[in-house]
């Protein structure tokens, strides 16, 4: 499997996801989730997967946190440049998120988007260190439209 994640939410990989599905890729994942996620914030999907499920091993997911100890071939790592616009497109989307039950009764007090945030990025960094950085390529969120088609064909080698 091959799979998009980011350095935190509000990178873009909703976004990628979407155009790798118009470009004839295997996409794993639903287009809304909705106790998780709220649809007016990606109005053209999420693509994510619902935790309840079991883990595709084959295709593209879009992976956070909890399934990095998944088997990955190749993966994209979205970060945003602009930390500052990341962390108030998270705020504003939580808003609506823990309007939500499910998600409300999974977050935490004391998560606030900085913590949230931080979470992320040791633990992404944590794990790149296992990574096989030929099969990992980072982009920034700021550069997608440029390097979509790249994005495309890395992930579509050996699929």
């Amino acid at each position: 499997m091959n799979a998009v994640t980011g350095i935190g939410p509000r990178t873009g990989t909703s976004w990628v996801m979407g155009k790798l599905q118009e470009a004839g890729l295997k996409v794993n994942g639903h287009k809304f989730l909705p106790d998780l996620l709220v649809p007016k914030h990606n109005p053209q999907g999420y693509w994510e997967l619902d935790p309840d499920e079991p883990m595709p091993t084959t295709g593209i997911s879009k992976l956070w946190g909890i399934w990095h100890n998944t088997d990955v071939n190749k993966v994209v790592v979205l970060e945003r440049a602009d930390t500052k616009a990341q962390l108030k497109s998270m705020d504003k989307v939580l808003k609506d998120e823990l309007l939500l039950p499910k998600c409300a009764s999974l977050w935490k007090p004391e998560w606030t988007s900085k913590a949230v945030l931080s979470m992320y990025i040791t633990a992404m960094n944590e794990w790149l260190t296992t990574r096989d950085l030929e099969k990992t390529m980072i982009v920034y969120t700021e550069n997608l439209n440029n390097e979509i088609d790249n994005i495309i064909k890395f992930l579509q080698e050996d699929n």
